[in-house]
């Protein structure tokens, strides 16, 4: 994969809004020297509000294509919503497992201040929510490979999570290297999905 073809750019609002975003949760993550499973909660939780907006944004566009084929589709609204239940079921049980697994690891290592996880995930929220207006305002008459929008939130968030699980063996003496490298990861895919 070449990094220099992926349009990153400090014009597009929805990437300053993304940047902006993890820079809010790194400067609380220092100001209130949280642990690795606050901040993986937190992503945990900004996981499923990328997996929410896929669904309205899969909802939302008008053309598809298979990946083999040709064709474009239009399906309507009615004829998408198996799709979406279909992704929210997978979705929903990897994260619920995921969830299981920090509840297992929470209990022995942590305490989670909850009002600085739900302040960062409104962040995220409303950075998602700027994200899917905008980019649903400049792609929703283009053709989307149906395909791809079933896979592409996991390419987005596994290797988010994956960074996290090494953080576990590092504590908080390397909690902001992980951070900055969430944020060069989350940057990086935001890039190839609307590319």
């Amino acid at each position: 994969m070449n990094l220099m073809k992926i349009p990153i750019s400090f014009r597009d609002a929805s990437f300053l809004s993304l940047l902006f975003s993890n820079l809010i949760t790194i400067i609380l993550a220092i100001a209130h020297k949280w642990d690795v499973f606050t901040v993986m909660w937190i992503y945990w939780g900004q996981s499923i509000i990328i997996g929410f907006f896929h669904i309205l944004t899969f909802l939302s566009f008008k053309k598809y294509k298979l990946k083999k084929s040709p064709r474009i589709y239009e399906p309507s609204f009615i004829s998408k919503l198996p799709f979406a239940f279909f992704f929210m079921l997978h979705y929903g049980l990897f994260h619920a497992g995921y969830a299981f697994f920090l509840i297992m690891l929470d209990a022995f290592f942590s305490y989670l201040d909850t009002n600085y996880i739900l302040l960062a995930l409104l962040v995220f929220f409303i950075n998602h929510f700027f994200s899917y207006v905008y980019h649903l305002i400049k792609e929703r008459d283009k053709v989307h490979d149906s395909e791809k929008m079933m896979i592409f939130p996991y390419a987005r968030i596994i290797p988010m999570h994956f960074t996290f699980m090494f953080g576990i063996f590092f504590g908080k003496s390397m909690i902001i290297i992980f951070l900055l490298l969430k944020t060069i990861a989350d940057v990086v895919m935001h890039g190839i999905e609307h590319r």
